[in-house]
Formats: C-alpha cells, sequence, structure tokens
C-alpha cells in the first residue's frame, strides 16, 4: 500500500476537505474506531451509537462497524468548539478501514494518514489538498 501524510497548517480551515476524502472511501461495513478523551462527555455519548467500548488509559475507544448514521454525521458534523482550530470529525481520533484503503484521522482530523492500494487514489488525495494552497503538509510514501 501507498501512504498519505496529510497535516493542516490552516487551523481555520473549513472541514470540506476532510469530508470530501471520508466521504470518496469509506462506506457501510467497514472497520470503524474512534477515540475520545475521559473527559469529552458529549462525544462519548455521540460515540457509544457505534460500536462497544473500553477505556484505554486516559482515551474511551469505541469499536465496531460504519453505519449509515456514522457515516452521516461523519460528512455533516460541524464543530461549534473552534476556540484552538476546526474539529473537523469531533472526535479524537477516527480509524477506519475497508478492503482498499486505511485511514487515521487523529488531532481531531488536523492529521490525516491513508494508505490506499494504487495512484489514482493518491492522485485524488493531491487533487483535494491542491484545492486549498498552503494548508497542507503533504507527504507521499510508496
Amino acid at each position: 500500500m501507498k501512504a498519505c501524510i496529510i497535516q493542516l497548517t490552516d487551523g481555520n480551515m473549513s472541514s470540506e476537505w476532510w469530508k470530501d476524502i471520508i466521504g470518496h472511501f469509506v462506506r457501510t461495513g467497514d472497520f470503524l474506531e474512534i477515540r475520545c478523551w475521559k473527559d469529552e462527555q458529549d462525544e462519548i455519548i455521540r460515540a457509544s451509537r457505534y460500536g462497544e467500548f473500553k477505556n484505554v488509559g486516559e482515551e474511551v475507544v469505541f469499536t465496531g462497524t460504519v453505519t449509515n448514521a456514522l457515516l452521516n454525521e461523519l460528512l455533516t458534523y460541524e464543530s461549534e468548539d473552534k476556540a484552538i482550530y476546526n474539529k473537523m470529525p469531533g472526535y479524537f481520533a477516527v480509524r477506519l478501514q475497508g478492503s482498499h484503503y486505511k485511514i487515521s484521522s487523529e488531532h481531531y482530523g488536523t492529521e490525516l494518514y491513508v494508505s490506499v492500494d494504487d495512484d489514482k487514489e493518491i492522485a485524488f488525495l493531491k487533487e483535494v489538498t491542491d484545492r486549498y494552497e498552503d494548508c497542507f503538509s503533504i507527504m507521499v510514501q510508496n
């Protein structure tokens, strides 16, 4: 697999780029992991609808499969907490995996690690990030 690391460098960016990438790859039935900090009660309540949980250190980790409801949430969520930066998915970490991709969205979506099978998907990722000049640091590993 080829890996693409996308680091958001403009904290005021909208979440449209993140939603474009998630909407392109993620399908219902794909593997899901959501990580929340233990003090994020609202996020924990939201995430509890999507999987079984366990406490891991200072985090609450939910695992399950992507549902239509979750996919809809990821594609429509708008953060109200933009004090430091725009929290793309509203969860500290979201990890998703399908048959042809693996995505690890970290630090509320400001860091995205995407592994894909072919160069067409890498080209798609570059196309999305190129729309927002000077807002990303991007690295591709073969």
